[in-house]
């Protein structure tokens, strides 16, 4: 628990900052951006208090109080737990499996996704600051 933890809570962090790195280039990418810096720091907030949780849990030994915060959090703060959890009248353990199979896609996803914003935002910025000249 201690290793999964720790896993979450490196990756909310990392979705947090690629939210923010959204967030930078919403003058440029619009709407786009600004759910891409929503969703970071929703979801990845949500894993890294999660990951808390889970440390927490296995220094304690409250690993069921742990997996129980672990659920509900990771539940209440993804698109694919919020939907699941309500669709299942408010199974939280079937949230918190479809909240897992979103992290998987999104971590790998987000990483490529954010990037390529982040590049496109800065290469706008440069072609501003220049004045439309090309380099």
């Amino acid at each position: 628990m201690g290793v999964r933890g720790a896993l979450d809570l490196k990756l909310g962090v990392e979705k947090v900052a690629a939210g923010a790195a959204a967030g930078v280039t919403t003058p440029v990418t619009g709407p786009l951006g600004a759910a891409g810096a929503a969703y970071g720091a929703i979801s990845g907030t949500g894993q890294t208090v999660q990951g808390g949780a889970e440390i927490v849990g296995a220094i304690t030994g409250h690993v069921k109080e742990a997996n129980d915060a672990s659920d509900a959090i990771s539940a209440s703060t993804t698109v694919g737990g919020i939907v699941m959890t309500v669709a299942t009248g408010g199974n939280v353990k079937a949230g918190a499996a479809a909240a897992s199979v979103e992290q998987l896609g999104t971590g790998a996803l987000k990483q490529e996704i954010f990037t390529h914003m982040v590049e496109n935002g800065l290469a706008f910025i440069d072609l501003v600051t220049s004045g439309g000249d090309e380099k």
